[in-house]
């Protein structure tokens, strides 16, 4: 009996030196070691933040006076990174994907009965829709769907 106490608490006391660091990002560390290693790059970085700042604000203000009632669609566009193997996506996946968020913003989903009773009050359509970009930031086409192997 002894033994069995002594093994068990051996077991809970060594169990937290195996534990891993869940949902750990290193994108600032790497920024970081980017940055150091090429400075010019953070000042670009800084550039292209304020002329996003820039820009936001600019079509903004120019949706201000919009028809409340009218429909905001935002242009998306998927970047998977994979290497050929299972980890892709196909196209289907990615167009039932967006459907589904667009009924959950639209609240057109088949589950909105379900909806907890102390939030059905402000449960509402967003008048938002997503859809894949068919211009790219260049001005030339594309799918919306970008496969980076």
């Amino acid at each position: 009996m002894k033994k069995i106490f002594v093994i068990s608490i051996i077991i809970q006391f060594s169990l937290p030196l195996f534990a891993q660091k869940a949902n750990y990002c290193g994108a600032d560390e790497m920024a970081k070691e980017l940055f150091d290693s090429h400075p010019h790059l953070q000042q670009l970085m800084i550039n292209r933040r304020a002329e996003l700042k820039a820009f936001t604000q600019q079509y903004v203000s120019g949706r201000a006076g919009r028809n409340i009632d009218s429909l905001l669609i935002i242009p998306v566009v998927f970047h998977l990174i994979h290497t050929y193997g299972a980890e892709t996506i196909s196209d289907a996946q990615i167009l039932s994907g967006l459907k589904v968020m667009n009924w959950n913003f639209r609240k057109q989903n088949p589950d909105t009965s379900t909806i907890v009773p102390a939030f059905k009050s402000i449960a509402a359509d967003c008048e938002i829709e997503f859809r894949l970009a068919s211009i790219d930031p260049d001005g030339n086409c594309t799918s919306g769907i970008n496969r980076i192997a």
